[in-house]
C-alpha cells in the first residue's frame, strides 16, 4: 500500500477517537483502541443482549419471570445427571417382554424387561434332574442304612446269644 492511501485511510477515521491506522513493514492496519472506562458499560451492553435472547427463545408455555406461591420458585431449567451408566443383562438371551421405556422412572430391584434364554432352562432342567436323582440316590441310601442298622442289631442279638451259650459251656466244663 502506499504510503498516500496509508494516509488516506489515517485521514478517514481521524474523526473516530477509537480507530488509528497505522503503517507497519509497508502494510497498512487498522487498530482500534478502547479506553478503560468503555469496557464495563461493553460488558453490560452484552449481558443485555444475551439475556434478551434466552428470553425471545423461551417456550410460549413458560412464563419470563420467576413466579412465587406457598415459598415456592418455579423457573424454567434443565437437569443433567452427574453420572451416567450403561446398564448390561447378566445373561445373554431373548427380549420377550419390557416394562420400562426410555424416559420412565424406574424404582430401585425392579424388573426392566424379561429375557428368555434356551441354553439357560436347558441347564436348569439339567440341574433340577441331577436333584431328582440325588434324591433318589439319597432314599436307596437311607433304606440301606436302616437295613444295615437292623441286620447290626440281629449280630448284636446273636453275638449276646453265642457269648451266653460259651459261658455256660465253660461253667460245665469246669465242673467235670
Amino acid at each position: 500500500m502506499a504510503p498516500s492511501e496509508v494516509a488516506a485511510v489515517a485521514d478517514r477515521f481521524k474523526a473516530t477517537p477509537f480507530v488509528t491506522a497505522m503503517e507497519r513493514n509497508g502494510f497498512a492496519r487498522v487498530v482500534a483502541k478502547f479506553p478503560l472506562d468503555v469496557i464495563p458499560l461493553l460488558v453490560c451492553f452484552l449481558t443485555v443482549v444475551m439475556a434478551t435472547q434466552a428470553l425471545a427463545q423461551q417456550p410460549p408455555g413458560v412464563p419470563p419471570s420467576p413466579q412465587t406461591g406457598d415459598g415456592v420458585v418455579i423457573v424454567p431449567a434443565t437437569v443433567h445427571a452427574f453420572y451416567e451408566t450403561d446398564l448390561y443383562a447378566k445373561d445373554s438371551g431373548y427380549i420377550s417382554q419390557i416394562h420400562a421405556d426410555i424416559g420412565d422412572r424406574v424404582k430401585k430391584n425392579q424388573v426392566l424387561a424379561v429375557i428368555d434364554d434356551p441354553e439357560l432352562q436347558q441347564q436348569l432342567l439339567r440341574s433340577q434332574a441331577a436333584v431328582q436323582q440325588a434324591s433318589a440316590s439319597l432314599e436307596v441310601a437311607k433304606r440301606r442304612l436302616t437295613g444295615l442298622q437292623a441286620d447290626r442289631t440281629l449280630q448284636q442279638a446273636t453275638l449276646k446269644r453265642w457269648e451266653q451259650l460259651f459261658a455256660r459251656l465253660h461253667k460245665r466244663q469246669l465242673i467235670l
